[in-house]
């Protein structure tokens, strides 16, 4: 089973309706993520909208890493989370264990910025 596949069954388990949004590009034989970071997007009444960037767990702190460079517009926009997930066996357990880790909003700033944008234009200025 796939990284992607586990946290699919997982966020079902927790009462997330997921939907992967990472597209196959067959022209260049790539996978394209949204925002060049998450793989899942999970929704669930009450509850932030979940970005997830699922993975091997071998390969964590380099999605860690990329998730914090490529996902701070996501997490400016608000009422969203980001996050890295990865399934990984422990000695003694005889079930995969979930290993996910918190992407943090590093630009206040920027998140401000993106929150006080306008949306469709209605913020246009004319230059004469």
């Amino acid at each position: 089973m796939s990284p992607t596949q586990r946290c699919l069954k997982h966020l079902r388990e927790l009462g997330y309706t997921p939907a992967v949004v990472e597209k196959f590009n067959s022209f260049t034989k790539q996978r394209n993520d949204l925002y060049e970071c998450i793989d899942i997007l999970a929704v669930r009444p009450g509850m932030p909208v979940l970005g997830i960037q699922a993975c091997a767990h071998s390969s964590m702190s380099a999605r860690v890493k990329k998730c914090i460079e490529n996902g701070q517009g996501w997490l400016a926009t608000g009422h969203t989370q980001l996050q890295v997930w990865a399934f990984r066996k422990l000695k003694g357990h005889r079930k995969l264990q979930l290993d996910s880790r918190n992407i943090p909003l590093i630009n206040q700033q920027f998140a401000d910025a993106m929150n006080g944008m306008e949306v469709g234009g209605s913020h246009v200025q004319s230059h004469d």
